[in-house]
């Protein structure tokens, strides 16, 4: 895997999310990858799990549930409009313990990195449909400009899964 596309120097100061240079969180998980791509083979084994959002039982961030409330209880969903390409993926919680079985101690893996999710795009219209499906119930919603989203008061409102670019 190519570790070595992160904007600026190590220095700079990114901020939670910035348009053109991506999320902290995930440039201090690639910084982490580098490092330990940097340290000689023998000081230890390790593999990189890229993982997207795991969905599954006992979901401590409840951002499921939280689609689940709103399908019950039958209102609309307000899909705050950020423009095209707003996609995400998911991987189940089993499909990410069978992944760590088959690499954990297995050399074939060591000093990788992998990008690990279920091939399914989805966007928060197909994530709601998906939901709205399984438990038998026809969702609503309506896309509203950011702005139209601040004059109503509900600023800072995001989806607990599709809120911000790139599913932040």
């Amino acid at each position: 895997a190519d570790l070595n596309f992160l904007p600026g120097p190590q220095d700079t100061q990114i901020p939670v999310f910035h348009p053109t240079l991506g999320h902290e969180y995930g440039n201090g998980k690639k910084r982490c990858e580098m490092a330990l791509m940097e340290q000689p083979d023998s000081v230890f084994a390790f593999t990189s799990l890229r993982a997207p959002i795991v969905v599954g039982p006992d979901d401590r961030t409840r951002r499921i549930w939280w689609f689940v409330q709103r399908l019950q209880d039958g209102g609309p969903f307000v899909i705050p409009s950020w423009g095209r390409g707003r996609q995400f993926q998911v991987i189940t919680a089993d499909d990410l313990a069978r992944v760590f079985v088959a690499c954990v101690g297995n050399p074939a893996a060591f000093r990788k990195a992998y990008n690990v999710a279920q091939a399914e795009l989805f966007t928060a219209e197909t994530w709601i449909e998906a939901l709205g499906q399984a438990l038998g119930v026809t969702p609503t919603s309506v896309r509203v400009p950011e702005t139209g989203i601040q004059r109503a008061g509900l600023d800072p409102y995001v989806l607990p899964i599709a809120g911000y670019p790139f599913g932040q």
